[in-house]
């Protein structure tokens, strides 16, 4: 047990543990109320623990209640460190950027953890900032009821350029931001992949935006995700915006599932807008559900608009695009699965012809009594990428 350490001066790091320049294995480890303090510096990191220039694991511990001034109230990663984060829990801690993990210029794996109850201003759950070599890969975790000013569960920052960052089967839910963007996850001149994951019930209160997702240049790419009971003031699901200054932002939106989002003024599922040129942001969206979401689901501002993609949709409302339909989808739970497309569904097997599921009733797993052939059907659980739910 590692409890109520404290540093405090200038370039203050690491109260709890300190790595820098070697290797360190921390495992089923209690890190818990430690504290770094540094008001004169843009310092002050990892309340918890520190890497810096190293390699280490972090296997099956607890992480909590640990206060960082600047970067990583839990975990601060930095200056070309490699590290892995697996099993652990990682609550309550707090910070300036990342209350629980922050990481910056470092390559870190975080795998089967649980992110929740941290704050911070960017990055209430987790704060990764690229650099060309940074790597950043998180997989079959929780990050919830995170709080921010941007990015309430997620913030990743300047991931581009060779700099991968990947999310994969991951639950990001119930987190918030209290003025700005990104309630469940914040992305920003990155162009990050998230794959398989849920982004469910996070707020973007006040005059916030994005309250499930909101992406400002770059090229992310969102597949085979539910995004689902989010709310903001705009752009309830989804935000996408880029300024006049910056490179075009591409998002992609490919076999999502969009459902009960909402937003107290436009854009209930999306809202798009652009400070360039309509060119400078272009979101598009393949194969994706878009239901039940209030009366202006699909908001691109008129005054500053983005060049909009919508095809083979289905939309509640409707939407011109080629393939686009406008008919119930029928969504069902069954199986521990939510938003499942029922028997029957219009849904079915209506995606881009171009795009095959990567399973649908040949296989073995698939039950007899639902026919699905394999064009790709609309939503979450369609598409080449449906096969990763077997694996949830």
């Amino acid at each position: 047990r590692i409890v109520g350490n404290r540093v405090a001066g200038e370039d203050g790091t690491g109260a709890g543990i300190y790595v820098a320049d070697g290797q360190a294995a921390l495992q089923d480890c209690d890190i818990l109320q430690n504290e770094v303090e540094d008001v004169h510096s843009f310092h002050g990191d990892g309340g918890g623990v520190a890497f810096l220039r190293s390699t280490g694991q972090v296997i099956g511990c607890r992480i909590a209640e640990n206060w960082a001034h600047w970067s990583g109230g839990g975990v601060w990663i930095t200056e070309g460190a490699a590290v892995d984060v697996a099993g652990c829990m990682i609550v309550d801690n707090v910070s300036g950027d990342g209350g629980g993990i922050a990481c910056k210029d470092a390559s870190v794996r975080i795998t089967d953890c649980v992110l929740s109850g941290n704050d911070a201003v960017d990055g209430g759950g987790v704060n990764a900032w690229g650099a060309p070599e940074s790597r950043l890969r998180i997989e079959r975790s929780s990050v919830t009821d995170n709080t921010a000013t941007d990015g309430g569960g997620i913030y990743i920052r300047a991931f581009r350029d060779g700099a991968p960052a990947t999310i994969v089967a991951t639950l990001i839910m119930g987190n918030a931001v209290e003025t700005l963007s990104g309630g469940g996850v914040f992305s920003l001149w990155s162009d990050p992949v998230f794959h398989n994951c849920e982004i469910l019930n996070n707020t973007a209160s006040g005059s916030g935006s994005g309250g499930g997702v909101y992406t400002r240049s770059g090229t992310p790419l969102f597949s085979n995700c539910i995004i689902a009971g989010n709310s903001a003031r705009d752009g309830g699901a989804i935000e996408t915006y880029v300024s006049t200054r910056e490179p075009a932002t591409h998002p992609r939106f490919l076999n999502c599932t969009v459902t009960g989002n909402s937003a107290r003024r436009h854009g209930g599922a999306v809202y798009t807008w652009s400070g360039r040129q309509p060119d400078g942001c272009i979101p598009e969206f393949v194969n994706t559900v878009f239901w039940n979401n209030g009366a202006s689901p699909i908001y691109n501002r008129p005054d500053a608009p983005g060049e909009l993609t919508v095809t083979y949709c289905d939309v509640e409302g409707g939407y011109s695009g080629p393939g686009n339909i406008d008919a119930n989808p029928l969504l069902v739970s069954a199986a521990g699965f939510d938003y499942l497309l029922a028997p029957g569904s219009p849904c079915i097997d209506s995606g881009d012809p171009a795009i095959e599921d990567g399973i649908s009733d040949w296989h073995p797993a698939w039950p007899a009594w639902y026919p699905n052939g394999t064009r790709s059907d609309m939503g979450a659980y369609g598409g080449t990428g449906n096969r990763a739910w077997l694996n949830r």
